[in-house]
């Protein structure tokens, strides 16, 4: 009977293991601004994937997909290693043309303006 509870026991947490694992690789969204893979068939977005995926001065960088009414928002956020109250964000439309800038020392941040009105759709990329 104990080896029963054993195996039991050994099959529940094996699914809840593939369960969490899985879910961590599904909360990366695949489409944004009506194309799928946009790091491949949005060539700017690409280029910014590229020079962060090496970049030391950051500890971490996220990319956010919004939409904002009927308009795609595309978050660039990072953190600045050892560094107070720089801008660390960036809405790009989804020809790469820069919004806002975020964040930092600034006296209004319309980043948190206009995302407050958006509806998050995922993360589409991330450094740790």
């Amino acid at each position: 009977m104990n080896s029963l509870k054993n195996r039991i026991v050994f099959i529940f947490v094996i699914g809840l293991i593939i369960t969490f694992n899985s879910c961590e690789h599904d909360s990366l969204t695949n489409s944004a601004c009506g194309v799928e893979n946009p790091f491949t068939n949005l060539p700017w977005l690409n280029e910014y994937v590229k020079n962060m995926s090496s970049n030391t001065t950051h500890d971490y960088t996220r990319i956010n997909y919004y939409l904002h009414g009927s308009e795609n928002i595309i978050e660039i956020q990072w953190n600045l290693i050892g560094i107070q109250d720089a801008p660390t964000g960036v809405l790009y439309n989804c020809s790469g043309i820069q919004l806002y800038s975020c964040r930092g020392n600034q006296p209004i941040d319309t980043c948190l303006n206009v995302l407050k009105d958006s509806k998050f759709i995922g993360t589409l990329w991330e450094k740790e």
